[in-house]
């Protein structure tokens, strides 16, 4: 009987059968399910934007708590992969959109701007609210040119917005803010030339380097190899201060330009390598 109820929980995967099955359960990763006396899981990247919770700062306990409002909700979802070798059983809510849902949605093209208001910001970006139950993602990288940090510092629930959308698969609609702005990189190539000294503000460490701010919109990316260590490059250079810096590269099309500490142009250049040298703005 098991193995019959595995074969069939296959089969409605491979159907794509929309389920309409009750929450039995929440954790901190997800909700679990049961079809056949299989039990199953749908993880929180698998809920629709409706249901995906906002919680401030990512808290794991807040969004525990607002998980267990669905135990005992019946959601419609999907099967997302099965294997009775593993035990596993996952559900996906975001690819069992409803008809009213696609039907809403068939009127939009990408390109089109729309507007609405921001419903919920989380460390990934922002949900805004369109039309009549429309609902869209804004990627962090998409709400500005310039590198944003922290979506809360820039946009507020409530807000009224004009977005770009960007994509449409199935009932997920992905927007920008960003989009609906000029490239301040397509002035860069003429601004800023391999070789020239420029000022720029440190605004960031990684593993990568230091974020160096020249305007605005646009940083560069002093490699970690122009200091031999993070050590180093942290003795060298001070977060919040300005410094001068050669334009090591600079390739506008990909959003990138590499800076070095030496402002002495070395004798032989190459631009090999230089890609991982880079800073690229999302």
């Amino acid at each position: 009987m098991l193995e019959k109820n595995w074969r069939d929980l296959k089969e409605k995967m491979l159907e794509g059968e929309v389920l309409a099955l009750p929450v039995k359960e929440a954790n901190r990763g997800g909700l679990i399910l049961e079809l056949y006396g299989v039990r199953g899981f749908l993880p929180v990247s698998q809920l629709s934007l409706k249901h995906y919770p906002r919680v401030e700062n990512g808290d794991k306990e807040q969004i525990l708590a607002e998980l267990q409002k669905f135990v005992g909700v019946e959601l419609k979802v999907k099967i997302l992969d099965v294997n009775s070798y593993e035990n596993k059983l996952i559900f996906s809510e975001r690819d069992s959109d409803s008809e009213e849902l696609r039907a809403k949605l068939a009127k939009y093209k990408k390109g089109d701007e729309v507007e609405g208001e921001i419903t919920g910001v989380v460390n990934f970006g922002a949900f805004m609210k369109f039309d009549e139950g429309l609902e869209g993602l804004i990627h962090i990288s998409e709400i500005d040119w310039q590198l944003i940090e922290n979506p809360r510092d820039v946009l507020k629930v409530g807000e009224k917005r004009k977005a770009k959308i960007i994509d449409i698969e199935g009932g997920k609609v992905s927007l920008s803010l960003k989009a609906l702005t000029p490239d301040p990189w397509a002035e860069a190539g003429e601004k800023f030339k391999k070789g020239d000294i420029i000022k720029g503000k440190v605004t960031k460490f990684n593993t990568f380097g230091a974020f160096v701010q020249l305007s605005d919109a646009i940083q560069g990316l002093a490699h970690i190899s122009e200091f031999g260590t993070q050590t180093k490059m942290k003795e060298t250079l001070e977060v919040g201060k300005t410094y001068d810096f050669r334009i090591a590269s600079i390739d506008p099309k990909e959003h990138r330009l590499s800076l070095s500490v030496n402002l002495t142009e070395p004798q032989e250049t190459s631009d090999k390598g230089q890609g991982e040298k880079s800073a690229e703005q999302n």
